[in-house]
């Protein structure tokens, strides 16, 4: 997976000029990196598969129930998603090292870390120190959780993996729809 991110694709995080968003980019890379290099293999357990969460119609991504047969519980969670699918495949893809693509990591990362299309996060002025906190500690446990992902040799949730997402979330809302289906069928035979 990292066969050619070596310590020198890393160097440009020395530069004092490099954009904030390519320095972000850059440490979440480093942070994948070690994770992939450190983890055992099987402390990534695979929740891929499809199975009982189907049932229960849980966000594919964080695994919140649901009451439709949506795939995710919020706007976010399909961003965060998205993101590490783009990040999984540029990774595979050898293009990590891109300057104009670890640009756009980091801005898609920023994205995230402020709230995504959850809406921004309000740090500042208005925010307390408590506020600003655990808005920190949310990002903070958000980014990891998507280095975790990322860094894993095999997708870890179905909506990970970038070459077969598109038909799988098909298969998830077919069989959402069967739940969903069925619930109202037991519903008005009672």
């Amino acid at each position: 997976m990292f066969a050619r991110v070596d310590q020198d694709a890393l160097k440009d995080l020395e530069d004092p000029d490099l954009s904030d968003e390519r320095r972000l980019a850059l440490m979440f890379i480093a942070a994948v990196r070690h994770l992939y290099r450190s983890v055992a293999p099987a402390a990534f357990v695979s929740r891929a598969a499809p199975g009982d969460r189907d049932a229960a119609l849980a966000c594919v991504n964080c695994d919140t129930d649901l009451r439709s047969p949506a795939l995710y519980c919020s706007d976010r969670c399909r961003d965060v998603a998205k993101h590490i699918r783009y990040i999984r495949k540029i990774i595979h893809d050898e293009r990590i090292t891109v300057p104009d693509l670890q640009e756009a990591i980091g801005i898609r990362l920023l994205y995230i870390g402020s709230g995504g299309a959850g809406g921004p996060v309000p740090i500042g002025a208005s925010a307390t120190d408590a506020d600003a906190a655990r808005m920190h500690a949310e990002r903070d446990r958000i980014l990891g959780d998507m280095a975790f992902r990322v860094a894993a040799p095999t997708p870890l949730r179905a909506c990970d993996d970038w070459r077969n997402w598109e038909t799988r979330q098909r298969e998830f809302k077919l069989a959402r729809r069967g739940v969903i289906e069925a619930r109202i069928g037991s519903v008005a035979a009672e």
